[in-house]
């Protein structure tokens, strides 16, 4: 079996929640608006048993996406689920006519760069994005600022 087909990418469903707050919780990842955003917007990653493995999320903001709250549990890491995770927001963004993702991270700066995201000022951000509860209220000032390459139509980059 390959690492991608032994995920389950699904939209979150209330039920998800306590669990994915644990999730979130346990990495340090504020909790705080990701459920109130949870209308078809965050995804999450489950085993053939159902065993939640991570999420991810996309909130749009004026027409510009935020990639927020991306988590592999512990014993799912290494095996290639966090690209999974963003490839499938990258789709979603694109289906919502976004073009490029913008996320704040205090930790995961080196994994965007591998996969062609690049650092920015924070005041580089488009302006519903710096007003934003992840940026005004829940990541600090010294989260880095960054940007996906473009997502063009049709296709979604898929770098390892």
């Amino acid at each position: 079996m390959s690492h991608q087909s032994r995920w389950r990418i699904r939209s979150v469903s209330r039920a998800d929640w306590p669990r994915l707050e644990g999730l979130l919780s346990d990495e340090d990842l504020p909790v705080q608006g990701v459920q109130a955003g949870a209308s078809g917007q965050f995804l999450v990653a489950s085993d053939a048993a159902g065993t939640i493995a991570g999420l991810v999320g996309l909130e749009i903001h004026g027409g510009h996406g935020l990639l927020r709250s991306l988590v592999v549990a512990a014993p799912a890491r290494g095996c290639g689920l966090g690209g999974t995770l963003v490839r499938a927001v990258e789709a979603l963004a694109r289906e919502r006519e976004i073009d490029r993702l913008f996320l704040l991270t205090t930790t995961a700066a080196g994994y965007f760069e591998r996969r062609g995201y690049v650092r920015v000022e924070r005041h580089a951000l488009p302006g519903p994005i710096r007003r934003s509860e992840e940026f005004t209220q829940l990541c600090p000032a010294s989260a880095v600022a960054m940007a996906s390459p473009v997502i063009d139509a049709g296709t979604v980059p898929s770098r390892p």
